[in-house]
């Protein structure tokens, strides 16, 4: 470990503070060449790409500069400024400024018609009803009123009051990460609604199989509409669309309208500014007081796909929509976990199943079961759904037997999937405040602060192994590059060995064309995934290390490196004519630079595209693998760095009172959990057990 005296510290922060402060510059103006600002200072030259590639590369600087403050016994300290707060200074500046352009305060600078003093302060009042209004929207504050809503609910279940004391908690002990999952649970009680929500790729066709579920062709369907804000289904004694905004009142408005505020088309980046839409019903399947979400579509194509991300948290059983042609991918894989550890569950719905055979139905079904029971350790429902044709009845049966039973118990099921949430909150709590008890200056734990900051050094060397990787693929995918005049050369030796006829040199020179480019890509592709692999053991390594300084945390495993593309050789496979009079009367050396010759004028160009292509293949593979492998460890090393018992610049202990209310808090949650666990237990058991008479719960 390095050792730096008062004036290295403030030196060497001093300088990371700046270079921070360079990139925010940096993102500053990427972000104002986009902007609409009414006096543009730079012109947007930069493509897509070339913003996206800088991104990447300012977040890659600062997960380095971050990771080496660990090892130089660095900390950078939290932010001591409210957003909000600087927000308001923002609009009071702003309002002031305004000040200065009336026709009163324009007079200074020489003569001013009554006419243009009039105009200039109707536009000077225009621009400050507009500051005011953003200033009205910053005090409504959702989060002001968590207390009272708290006292309000009539319920007097053990949930309530944990709930209750988990208000006192927050608020008594700041822990602010955890009132927006307090405000949620909050409303979920308030709601007592069994909320359903469908997540999917674009396109997976989610509005779609709601409509066909609810017999109601409601939601916007077809080719082009794509859902831009989460539409909440209800039931409702008559149609109609409840639209809520940011800064307006919330409007009511025909079912025939509902595309006009929900869909990617006609609100085009939700420039309406809409919060939520809700639909009622006179849907029959809607009667018991099940509520369906329709989100936006996941994926880099899917404009909305932060808005169904964070609706994860609110809803009680996700179905995830997977095409049957195609396996669950990394955002799919996303939301199952996120479900799980928001105290939801999840099922998986194979959609478009009528383009499968009942046997491959079958086998995907295996497949995809098999592939969520690996990469999120849960045993997640599988079932195939369709809505064109007689396979409609798939998701027919899959309604009646699975969903039905559901909704006819919702009130009962919305109680487990409070519980959960309730309890959920209630561990995050535990943990913050256990975090806390944990903290302690240096001297008191020498032994602790040791091996913390040796984990600490751990990880941010793991987090450099990343880098390396990208790199090393990079470099290891480029030997492709060259392999057209090698496979060649080896292929016109092999064609011109012996006495053949042609169109045996020509079957014996496709061959070995195409065996030698498919054993090199082999090679290359093993050499990545090796790399690939030694990184993931790296990765694992520093995170059990760490493990072992954290009381009670247990590294989980990353997920496995799999999904390596596969070469097609027979890409190659019968391009080559060769002539029969450029190989008589030729010897072998002759034939062999003559076949050589025949083939580079017919297949260099096509070895080159195949081999580049395939090299593109393993890249973007090896990125993707190295991406989710630093997401991965990314929340698990934050997680240990925020449990470490000591770490740089940590803030001691509480103490005294202050040390003793949080005793008392975290023996009251503790205490609270070994108090409720045999109730909650056997509240749960008997909901299964009914859930498994008839159908089991997802």
């Amino acid at each position: 470990m390095a050792e730096f005296n008062d004036n290295h510290r403030r030196r060497v922060l001093s300088s990371f503070r700046y270079l921070d402060q360079l990139l925010d510059e940096t993102e500053h103006i990427m972000a104002a060449a986009r902007s609409r600002s009414a006096f543009p200072k730079y012109v947007p030259d930069a493509t897509p790409v070339q913003r996206k590639v800088l991104s990447d590369h300012i977040s890659r600087f600062r997960d380095t500069l971050l990771a080496a403050l660990p090892t130089l016994d660095l900390a950078p300290g939290k932010p001591e400024i409210s957003m909000l707060r600087a927000l308001h200074v923002q609009l009071i500046t702003a309002e002031i400024a305004l000040e200065e352009l009336t026709g009163s305060a324009m007079r200074g600078y020489g003569p001013l018609s009554a006419a243009s003093a009039d105009t200039l302060d109707g536009v000077a009042a225009q621009l400050r009803g507009r500051l005011q209004a953003i200033a009205r929207f910053l005090d409504e504050s959702p989060d002001q009123d968590l207390h009272a809503r708290t006292a309000r609910l009539s319920a007097t279940t053990d949930e309530v009051r944990l709930l209750r004391e988990l208000e006192r908690v927050v608020t008594a002990e700041g822990l602010v990460e955890l009132r927006p999952a307090l405000k949620m649970v909050i409303e979920h009680m308030e709601s007592r609604r069994f909320e359903i929500a469908v997540f999917g790729r674009v396109s997976a066709g989610k509005s779609s199989l709601l409509n066909h579920l609810l017999r109601y062709d409601a939601l916007p369907v077809g080719v082009t509409p794509i859902t831009a804000v989460p539409i909440r289904v209800m039931f409702g004694r008559e149609e109609r669309v409840i639209v809520n905004f940011a800064e307006r009142e919330p409007m009511v408005v025909p079912l025939s309208g509902l595309a006009d505020v929900a869909t990617e088309q006609r609100n085009p980046g939700n420039r309406a500014h809409v919060t939520q839409v809700t639909v009622e019903l006179p849907a029959p399947r809607l009667a018991s007081g099940v509520t369906f979400v329709d989100t936006p579509g996941l994926g880099s194509l899917a404009v909305g796909a932060e808005e169904s991300l964070a609706y994860l948290p609110r809803c009680d059983l996700g179905l995830v929509l997977v095409d049957a042609a195609s396996s669950p991918g990394p955002d799919e894989l996303t939301v199952v976990r996120a479900l799980y550890q928001a105290g939801a569950t999840a099922a998986v719905l194979l959609s478009k199943a009528d383009l499968l055979s009942p046997a491959e139905r079958d086998q995907v079904v295996r497949h995809v079961r098999g592939l969520l029971a690996s990469e999120c350790g849960v045993d997640v429902p599988v079932s195939p759904v369709s809505v064109v044709g007689v396979a409609a009845a798939l998701a027919d049966e899959w309604f009646d037997t699975v969903l039905q039973p559901l909704c006819q118990r919702q009130g009962e099921m919305a109680a487990v999937a409070l519980r959960r949430k309730v309890g959920a909150l209630r561990d995050a709590a535990i943990a913050s405040l256990r975090h806390r008890m944990e903290r302690r200056p240096p001297e008191s734990a020498p032994p602790a602060a040791a091996d913390a900051r040796e984990a600490a050094g751990g990880l941010a060397h793991a987090a450099s192994l990343l880098e390396a990787a990208g790199t090393r693929c990079a470099t290891l995918a480029t030997r492709l590059e060259g392999a057209a005049e090698q496979a060649i050369a080896a292929a016109a030796t092999a064609a011109a060995a012996g006495r053949r006829f042609r169109a045996e040199r020509q079957r014996a020179a496709d061959e070995a064309l195409g065996g030698w480019v498919a054993r090199q890509a082999e090679t290359v592709a093993g050499e990545i995934a090796a790399a690939l692999t030694q990184l993931r053991s790296g990765l694992a390594g520093a995170l059990e290390g760490a493990a072992r300084v954290v009381p009670g945390y247990a590294a989980a495993d990353l997920p496995r490196i799999s999904g390596l593309p596969v070469f097609d050789p027979s890409l190659l496979a019968g391009r080559l004519v060769l002539t029969r009079s450029l190989l008589g009367g030729l010897g072998a050396g002759g034939r062999r630079r003559a076949i050589a010759a025949q083939m580079r004028s017919q297949l260099s160009p096509a070895v080159r595209q195949v081999s580049d292509s395939y090299r593109q293949r393993l890249i973007a593979w090896s990125r993707s693998v190295i991406a989710e492998q630093r997401r991965s460890f990314d929340a698990q090393a934050e997680v240990v760095r925020l449990r470490l018992p000591v770490s740089a610049g940590a803030a001691a202990a509480p103490t005294g009172e202050k040390l003793a209310a949080v005793e008392r808090d975290l023996a009251l949650l503790a205490g609270w959990e070994r108090e409720h666990e045999t109730t909650a237990q056997s509240d749960t058991t008997s909901a299964g057990a009914r859930a498994d008479g008839g159908a089991a719960e997802p």
